[in-house]
């Protein structure tokens, strides 16, 4: 279920960013701005669309037409207006003032803060979205992602598919959803640690009431069990449909495998986990020993910086492969604007391979390259113990870490956290070893030069 909605928001994502943008008409005129931080002042009016790049973006003046804005922060300040159309992406999005037409974002934390107003519909997908009392939507709202949390006013209909949803507010239509139950959300998000970012709701799993809901149509809802809805909060008729995974007929079944075949399953699966890594391993080991050697200097003398940076490239990843797609699109979309259509899809080809180049990547980089370099390294702390004239062979190290690894990666219920510690610490070190390439930085030696042999 977990795995399914990630999967779901990310594909929503993408489709939104898709949607959005082409229902860009060509505006006969239109502004664009760009830098590091766009700040449209208090008493400024934009009398056209404005189509807005950076990394902060806040609006406390008027416009006139549509805003279409990427970026890491997008705030719309209490004295803010937009008289056309919302449309935007970024790792927070932020509105405390009018929007007033529709809205159509996506991104990690969605608010709408106090006296925040939407004249019409909002239209959200991404980890989080709030609407806080004293806030209102004046037509319907759609929303995609793992948790929602609606305190404010919303006078349409409400569609929600997340883990957990809650809703505390009033509704002038119906209610429909499609929700998880709490063992859906998971005790850590993926954006807590990340900086600049509003603070998180916190939404129990399944489908919740506050005190305030009122609901003044139908409630119709789905989930792996029944909710606790008050008598009081929904008017019309309340729905209800159990979640339920496709179970095979009894004949269809294969029958329960004995404890004898279950320990000899996992034991050839942990053997191929040896075999597979073990003859990658090897062989990067052959063909780029001081890249490993390289990257180990960096793990072995910034542990710490190495956690905390794995830890950022680990979880900020597919954010920002999906942030990267929607500016290939806008990209592609404005050159096309501008009829250069040759140009747009030179852009939109290179800009996609690209992505599925880092995508790959990122790939090879988790699933071997990070514990091919705690492997080395746990390896060769070990047998300095035991072998200290310098002549370790590093293929010895290599192979003594793998098989430590995958012994600790195969004990029930924690093995997982040890891989992911591996994967994170791993990450971290490939990320300096690159920031210091890329910054001209001296290498950091290792303290002892290891030969394979």
């Amino acid at each position: 279920m977990k795995n399914h909605r990630v999967i779901t928001t990310i594909i929503g994502l993408l489709l939104l960013s898709t949607v959005v943008l082409s229902l860009v008409s060509p505006a006969q005129a239109f502004e664009f701005e760009g830098g590091d931080k766009v700040v449209i002042a208090a008493g400024e009016v934009i009398k056209d669309d404005l189509y807005v790049g950076a990394n902060f973006i806040e609006v406390k003046g008027i416009i006139k037409g549509d805003l279409i804005a990427f970026g890491t922060t997008i705030l719309i300040a209490p004295e803010g207006v937009i008289e056309g159309d919302l449309m935007g992406a970024g790792q927070s999005v932020v509105i405390s003032g009018k929007v007033m037409d529709d809205v159509r974002i996506a991104g990690a934390v969605l608010t709408l803060n106090e006296d925040g107003l939407i004249v019409d519909d909002l239209v959200a997908v991404g980890y989080s979205l709030e609407t806080k009392p004293g806030s209102n939507i004046g037509g319907d709202l759609l929303f995609m992602g793992a948790q929602a949390q609606l305190a404010g006013g919303v006078e349409g209909n409400v569609e929600v598919n997340a883990g957990g949803v809650e809703l505390n507010g009033s509704i002038g239509g119906d209610v429909k959803t499609d929700v998880g139950s709490p063992g859906d959300v998971a005790p850590v998000t993926p954006f807590q640690f990340m900086p600049n970012l509003p603070p998180l709701p916190s939404v129990p799993g399944g489908l919740t009431f506050g005190s305030d809901t009122q609901i003044g149509g139908d409630l119709t809802y789905t989930s792996p069990q029944k909710a606790d809805v008050p008598s009081w909060a929904v008017d019309g008729d309340i729905e209800y449909e159990e979640t339920v995974l496709p179970v095979q007929a009894p004949e269809d079944r294969e029958p329960e495998p004995t404890t004898g075949e279950k320990v000899w399953k996992s034991f050839l699966g942990q053997l191929r986990r040896l075999i597979s890594l073990l003859l990658v391993g090897l062989l990067i080991v052959w063909l780029f020993p001081n890249c490993i050697e390289q990257t180990v200097a960096r793990l072995q003398a910034k542990p710490w910086q190495s956690l905390g940076w794995g830890a950022l490239v680990y979880f900020g990843f597919y954010f920002l492969i999906i942030v990267l797609a929607i500016i290939v699109i806008i990209l592609t979309i404005l050159f096309g604007l501008m009829t250069l259509g040759a140009l747009a899809w030179l852009i939109f080809g290179i800009g996609f391979v690209s992505i599925l180049n880092l995508v790959l990547a990122f790939f090879i980089a988790t699933a071997f390259i990070t514990k091919i370099v705690v492997s080395y390294l746990v390896g060769r702390l070990i047998l300095e113990r035991f072998k200290s004239d310098g002549s370790l062979s590093m293929y010895w190290s290599f192979i003594l870490g793998v098989v430590i690894f995958i012994i600790l990666t195969a004990i029930p219920y924690i093995g997982w956290l040890f891989n992911l510690l591996v994967i994170i610490f791993g990450l971290g070190a490939l990320f300096l070893l690159i920031k210091d390439k890329v910054t001209r930085q001296e290498m950091l030696p290792a303290e002892k030069t290891v030969k394979p042999e």
